[in-house]
């Protein structure tokens, strides 16, 4: 072909095309790079506003992709913050203590050296400058030696009070004086000193208000003993109260002086001597200022500090250094997780990004050749196309940013898949990894966008004529990408199947899990999509085969073209596909986690309610070997509580059967109570629950026993085992049934070793009867087990009527389940699967759309043929609906099928990254059909909009003016 048969070539393809396409015949030769540069950007301007509706679908991609990226680095800095605030707060509520405290103590003894005060002070102040955490508040404690105090005027009874003197910095403003009055500074006039002490010293040691006590070992200067006069008695007036390092109960041994009094008469060389000195400061450090940048070198320089103080014996042992350990491997946990649950949605978006910047391309690709042509070099041509996909790079940067802000304050909000909640709201936290992973996104968006523009580039308008002719195979195919993405998805399940406890140790102990077990779950739902795709076509084939001599025209015609376009339609199709089949496995991932982690929840606590009220006893009064009575505090009380359906008490203790045995758990119940309270899920048992609290209700020595008795330590139906009582005595007990599930029972308990690997014990539970253990030892200190009516909140007014109520322990289900729902690890998963959720049915939806739209566009000549020929419009639409179902119903149907199959596989195996340790209830796949519905309803309105677009167009298509574009 000669240069004026090219150039006729050129013309006529010019002339066919638009009006719109008059910017390709613009001169890029211009020598002037001014010119040049103007002229490549009056090109991209009137390209960009010419397909306006492709570029605004790419511009969301692109927008999404930005957002989806940084809402990452977003999230996972403000929600690590929050979990290592919720670790330090969860150890405070659960063991009523400051959580974070820098701790150092000395104790000196009569008569011996040792470190001074001030040089412990000084010591706390150089450790406190090399930790740089910011301080809450600082609290002193002194005490002088232990010593019998005996009361001046000699009572009946003879008991031993051995006590010292004490003050703390501020105790005055933390305690509220219920007798008496606060003491006075110095010394009264009959030279005893004032002292007040707490209502647990008062009680279990029994003094008296106003009695006056002598030392015998603590003398003054002179030789005369020191005395003291109780002036007052009090009560902590919050114990949660930071103040409280030092929990009330723990101070049966002091009476307080004034912190001035302490150190006129106690605090000195020479009165150190004399009285002894223990010396305690405590630094109550401002957790809540501490963020996760800085733990890693408060533990470093801790430790430190451990190491090169003497033995460690200044620096008391500190419970923050557990806290942040634990935060440590969870935070790892949740980075890894988090990140791999985004990678399927940033490939989908990387994949319709690619499918836009194609369609694009394919649609411009006559100007492109024609350009080629004319001289453009492939260099301007690459560099057009750069600086279009930049500058809508830098507008999706500009809207993603906030947009990935909004997207991290909704994750922070997740409770459930597709639920939110507002009661904590997360604060969005800004850093330079924002910056950095916007800028990758940036980089990503502009390499999807500029590959077709590579292969674009090499074609001349000669070889786009020659090409067009030929019909190419997908890459894909030739490479067989279904099986090998099959495969790997196999070959994962496979191996993950067989490692399950490893996989549970690995939990267990921190590590994060094989990023090929995410991973295996998309690729399998990847490469079953795939592999319809590739059937699909074979499918029509079989069909058309079978049915086209009875075939109408219009069913023809669609079958012809469903067979013929079917390497066009991959790309769509695939989307639908993975939209659905995702949006199922998303929502069976998130809903079986969440629902599995609150029924074990429920299961473990035993009942809606369990709490545990402190027993006054005589255990100061006892010596060693005697056993302790306990006071019962009257049970009638909690028939006021409020809210609640039914109550029963729960003996609940460890015991031995026998030298060698194991240490074992013992429930001691009321059957009927039992039945009424606590929370027991149908079908875990071989016999109905209540038979078996029946067996145990038929005779006073029967127990019902876990399973491993039988398994681990072969005990059979009819034996007999003994406990002990507290007497040094036994009971006698016959085993009457054995059970492998009962409320609150875990089989095994787990825990790490100094060395960091698992160790697995078994966990040994009988459950007798309440009322004979009591008969036989006594009553001690039992549990209350609730089942409310709706909810537990009346607790909490009731205990605040109740102030002389003290409990030593508190588990409500209620905000179990609330803490399960805002664990960072699980409210990241639920918000980062309803996102992607959300995310792929938009661009399933635009993706779609713009396809029949683009598709239809491009047949006007045919469908002007068929009108022409004498097809109806009616005919055509059905056509059109006929591709729909070969497209859009074949589609939702394969990825309904691949979504649920995908879920039964690898949802299991998800699981255990989740709950490994707490999963002891048989895992139920949940599906929730208000989701499924919710998933199609949206896919069904994108067809239902996509079916009316197409009837428009067929409505308003212009037979005449197609057959006119036909012969141009």
């Amino acid at each position: 072909m000669g240069r004026q048969e090219v150039l006729n070539l050129t013309r006529k393809n010019c002339k066919r095309s638009n009006s719109s396409h008059a910017y390709s015949t613009i001169d890029l030769s211009a020598r002037s790079g001014v010119q040049m540069g103007i002229k490549m950007l009056t090109l991209i301007f009137q390209k960009l506003i010419h397909k306006k509706w492709m570029v605004f679908s790419l511009l969301v991609g692109n927008i999404l992709l930005v957002a989806v990226a940084v809402s990452y680095p977003m999230y996972r800095n403000s929600s690590f913050q929050r979990m290592l605030t919720d670790e330090f707060e969860r150890y405070q509520v659960k063991n009523g203590g400051w959580p974070a405290v820098w701790a150092v103590s000395h104790t000196r003894s009569m008569g011996r050296e040792g470190v001074s005060f001030e040089q412990l002070s000084a010591y706390v102040d150089r450790c406190q400058a090399q930790l740089d955490v910011p301080l809450y508040r600082e609290l002193e404690y002194l005490s002088t030696s232990l010593d019998e105090a005996v009361p001046l005027v000699e009572r009946e009874e003879h008991l031993q009070r051995r006590l010292e003197i004490s003050a703390v910095t501020g105790l005055e403003q933390e305690v509220l004086v219920y007798a008496g009055r606060l003491p006075e500074e110095g010394l009264a006039e009959d030279g005893c000193l004032e002292v007040m002490i707490s209502s647990t010293v008062a009680d279990t040691l029994d003094i008296l208000l106003d009695e006056a006590y002598v030392f015998e070992k603590l003398l003054w200067e002179d030789g005369s003993p020191l005395r003291f006069r109780v002036a007052g008695m009090f009560r902590p007036v919050n114990e949660a109260s930071p103040f409280w390092v030092e929990a009330p109960s723990r101070l049966h041994r002091d009476v307080f002086v004034p912190m001035e009094t302490y150190r006129k008469y106690f605090l000195g060389e020479e009165q150190e001597l004399a009285f002894g000195c223990k010396k305690r400061i405590y630094q109550l450090w401002d957790y809540e200022a501490i963020s996760p940048g800085q733990v890693a070198g408060i533990l470093q320089t801790s430790r430190q500090l451990v190491e090169a103080e003497k033995n460690g014996s200044l620096i008391q042992d500190n419970v923050y250094e557990g806290i942040i350990q634990n935060y440590s491997a969870k935070a790892k946990k949740v980075e890894a997780s988090l990140l791999i649950l985004q990678m399927p949605v940033q490939a989908l978006l990387l994949a319709f990004i690619y499918m836009i910047s194609s369609q694009m391309l394919s649609m411009e690709q006559n100007e492109i050749s024609v350009m080629k042509s004319r001289g453009a070099r492939r260099g301007q041509i690459l560099q057009i196309y750069f600086i279009q996909n930049l500058f809508l790079g830098l507008i999706a940067l500009a809207a993603g940013l906030p947009l990935g802000g909004l997207f991290c304050g909704v994750l922070g909000t997740a409770t459930d898949f597709m639920e939110f909640s507002g009661r904590r709201v997360l604060q969005v936290k800004w850093s330079a990894d924002v910056l950095w992973y916007a800028g990758g996104a940036l980089l990503l968006l502009l390499v999807m966008t500029l590959i077709p523009v590579v292969g674009y580039s090499r074609v001349s308008i000669v070889n786009l004529k020659q090409s067009q002719s030929k019909s190419r195979r997908s890459l894909w195919k030739k490479l067989y990408l279904d099986l090998i993405c099959l495969g790997l998805a196999l070959y994962g399940y496979y191996s993950f199947s067989r490692s399950r406890q490893q996989m549970m140790e690995q939990v267990l102990t921190g590590e994060t899990l094989d990023p090929l077990l995410y991973l295996s779950s998309s690729l399998f739902l990847l490469g079953c999509g795939l592999l319809v795709l590739r059937l699909q076509p074979l499918l029509l084939r079989l069909v058309f085969a079978l049915g086209k001599k009875d075939m109408a025209p219009a069913s023809y015609v669609a079958f012809v073209e469903g067979i013929r376009g079917a390497r066009k339609r991959e790309f769509i199709m695939l989307f639908m596909i993975l939209t659905v089949a995702l949006g199922i496995h998303n929502t069976t991932v998130a809903r079986t986690i969440v629902a599995n982690a609150e029924k074990n929840a429920g299961y473990a606590t035993g009942a809606d309610l369990v709490l545990k009220e402190a027993w006054k006893d005589n255990s100061a009064m006892v010596t060693a070997g005697e056993p302790v009575t306990y006071t019962e505090p009257d049970y009638g009380k909690y028939d006021t509580l409020p809210g609640m359906e039914a109550h029963t008490r729960v003996l609940n203790m460890r015991v031995s059967i026998g030298r060698k045995s194991p240490d074992m758990q013992l429930l001691g119940i009321d059957t009927g109570g039992f039945a009424r309270v606590a929370r027991m899920p149908e079908g875990l048992l071989p016999y109905d629950y209540y038979d078996y609290l029946n067996v145990l209700a038929s005779s006073a020595n029967a127990v019902l026993v876990s399973e491993n008795f039988m398994t681990r330590l072969d005990y059979k139906l009819g034996d007999t085992f003994s406990i002990p009582d507290r007497e040094g005595g036994t009971i006698r007990l016959k085993i009457k049934g054995f059970f492998n599930y009962w409320p609150s029972y875990s089989p095994q308990r787990y825990s790490l070793n100094n060395d960091g690997s698992l160790q697995v014990e078994e966990n040994y539970l009988i459950v007798a009867n309440l009322a004979m253990l009591e008969q036989e030892q006594g009553k001690v200190p039992y549990e209350v087990w609730f089942r409310a009516q709706e909810n537990t909140d009346g607790l909490y007014s009731w205990l605040e009527e109740h102030p002389e109520v003290r409990l030593t322990r508190l588990v409500d289900l209620g905000e179990v389940r609330e803490e399960t729902r805002s664990d960072t690890l699980f409210q990241g998963t639920n918000g980062i699967l309803t996102m992607s959720f959300i995310v792929v049915l938009l661009l399933c939806g635009v993706g779609y759309l713009l396809y029949f739209i683009l598709s239809i566009r491009s047949r006007e000549l045919m469908f002007g043929v068929l009108r022409a020929m004498g097809m109806r419009k009616a005919e055509i639409s059905l056509v059109l609906a006929l591709e729909q179902v070969f497209c859009g119903l074949y589609s939702i149907l394969m990825g309904t099928l691949i979504g649920l199959a995908g879920s039964r596989m690898f949802v299991p195996m998800i699981q255990n990254a989740y709950a490994a340790s707490d999963q002891v209830l048989p895992l139920e796949l949940i599906t929730d059909k208000g989701d499924l519905l919710q998933l199609f309803g949206v896919i069904g309105v994108v067809v239902l909009v996509c079916l009316l677009v197409i009837s428009r167009i067929v409505a308003r298509m212009n037979i005449s003016k197609a057959l006119k574009l036909g012969e141009d």
